[in-house]
């Protein structure tokens, strides 16, 4: 058997009516998984609010000791994006990227970077909470358990204004 916890859209934000919710979740989370533990913890998408950094700010805090409290290893914890992790304004430099040149642009390591540059406030939230390696490329992924693999999907790659995200999540898998 392998448990697992799957939390999307955190919306972190600075609020102290959050700051409370989410301090009751780490504590109810460390109660029901005392006696049933976990392997792996999901976090998938909008871990801020609108890429704001106090979002992140709380992710940084509240990642960790979530992650503590599951007594898991950093390896156990894959946390992608989602299109509020996405920085709007650098975003909106990348008109070019459409559905059809995407594959062909990550798959050089410059256009890569270029690309990364809107989530570039994410990733650096991920490397300060010491989560698994960003997942960008979307691929299967071994884990230190050999019956499981992961595929985790960044599906933020071509939203740019949220009145009009619909329809434009992309999927790159090569």
């Amino acid at each position: 058997t392998v448990r697992f916890i799957h939390i999307t859209d955190c919306h972190f934000t600075s609020e102290h009516s959050s700051q409370k919710t989410w301090e009751r979740f780490c504590n109810f989370m460390e109660r029901i998984t005392t006696e049933l533990p976990v392997v792996f913890l999901f976090i998938t998408g909008d871990i801020a609010v609108r890429n704001k950094s106090h979002g992140y700010k709380c992710s940084k805090q509240f990642i960790p000791d979530l992650t503590r409290r599951l007594k898991l290893e950093s390896d156990s914890v894959f946390i992608v994006p989602g299109n509020h992790d996405l920085n709007r304004s650098a975003a909106m430099a990348l008109q070019c990227v459409t559905e059809k040149n995407l594959s062909e642009l990550l798959a050089h390591p410059k256009s890569r970077k270029i690309l990364e540059m809107s989530f570039e406030e994410y990733l650096e939230t991920l490397v300060e909470c010491g989560a698994a390696s960003p997942f960008f490329v979307e691929c299967i992924h071994t884990t230190k358990r050999k019956d499981v693999c992961i595929l985790l999907l960044n599906t933020a790659w071509l939203c740019r204004n949220s009145s009009l995200d619909r329809g434009k999540l992309s999927v790159c898998v090569n």
